[in-house]
């Protein structure tokens, strides 16, 4: 399976999060695409992406800690440092996202050699060297004359990222060797074009500034070889990070009896699920033990469910589901 359809497999996961017990709206998560608003002294600014909810709404702030929590300890376990939990006080709520981490520019250098190759397959897709004619003056560190050679290139740019969406790259309607003789200098605008750190002996002046213009698309845009990259890997963090520190439905149900102590509903808790998170606990402490003294009295999660103390949170990722813990604010 290829790239693209990786990326459309991973765009086809819902999360939900409902309510449970609770009277709260039923809550859904999507993929989100910022375009990039260029900055001072950005030549190729990044665009965002990440999970949010629909509408990037607010979501319940422990729901947040517990998520951010799950997603953290899987990018520790897995020493992925590729993205980041992005959240901000909106009110009781927050604003959450986890996203792809752009900077710093550097990192992303071990995309250059995968992009380049997928840039001349892109290139191979083009019908014949018509299309390809100003294109090629750009990549070999050249000059355009005019508009038209400048819409022409942007032309063969916005065409390549057509080709990829559509799974095309992989046809090849040209046999130029003039593709895979100039692969150093393709190799340099893809570093460039990922890190932002352009060689000034090859690009350098308007024709820098032409040739991002008519690459970006197909590198950045929405469904390029950004995107197509890293959405899949940010879902399986996601999921697997999901899956390894919040509960499922089936050992949440586990816990649905009287304990001697709220220190035994945390014992059995961390017995379902070693790598339970400890705000999840933590959050039900709050909720439901007031005092100190209140820990060492008879303990039932569904008793505190039902006087309102506490809300049960239903997360569905890839086909499962979870649950995460909230306190009801009075």
């Amino acid at each position: 399976m290829n790239t693209i359809s990786l990326t459309r497999c991973a765009i086809a996961v819902t999360l939900l999060v409902a309510g449970a017990s609770t009277a709260h709206a039923q809550q859904a998560f999507e993929d989100k695409y910022v375009a990039a608003r260029p900055s001072g002294g950005e030549l190729v600014p990044l665009p965002t992406v990440g999970i949010v909810p629909v509408g990037t709404l607010p979501i319940d702030a422990d729901v947040g800690t517990q998520l951010a929590e799950a997603v953290q300890k899987q990018m520790a376990a897995g020493g992925d440092d590729r993205f980041e939990v992005l959240s901000r006080p909106n009110g009781s709520k927050v604003n959450w996202a986890f996203a792809v981490r752009n900077a710093p520019r550097a990192a992303h250098e071990a995309f250059t050699p995968q992009f380049t190759d997928q840039l001349i397959t892109c290139l191979h897709s083009l019908e014949d060297d018509v299309e390809l004619g100003s294109l090629n003056i750009l990549l070999v560190g050249g000059t355009l004359s005019d508009q038209q050679a400048r819409d022409e290139a942007n032309a063969a740019g916005a065409l390549m990222l057509t080709n990829w969406k559509a799974d095309r790259c992989a046809t090849r309607r040209n046999s130029l060797p003039f593709i895979e003789s100039n692969r150093a200098n393709l190799t340099a605008a893809t570093h460039g074009l990922v890190t932002e750190a352009f060689d000034p002996l090859v690009f350098r002046g308007q024709g820098l500034l032409d040739l991002i213009s008519a690459l970006y698309p197909v590198y950045f845009d929405s469904g390029g070889f950004w995107t197509s990259e890293l959405v899949p890997r940010l879902h399986a963090v996601f999921e697997l990070g999901v899956n390894a520190g919040l509960l499922t439905s089936t050992e949440r149900s586990k816990l649905d009896r009287a304990l001697r102590t709220f220190w035994d509903f945390a014992i059995l808790v961390v017995s379902s699920k070693l790598g339970i998170v400890r705000s999840f606990i933590a959050t039900t402490a709050l909720g439901c033990v007031k005092t100190v003294p209140e820990l060492s009295r008879p303990f039932e999660l569904e008793r505190c469910v039902a006087e309102g103390k506490v809300a049960l949170v239903a997360l569905r990722v890839a086909g499962q589901d979870y649950i995460a813990a909230q306190r009801v604010q009075p």
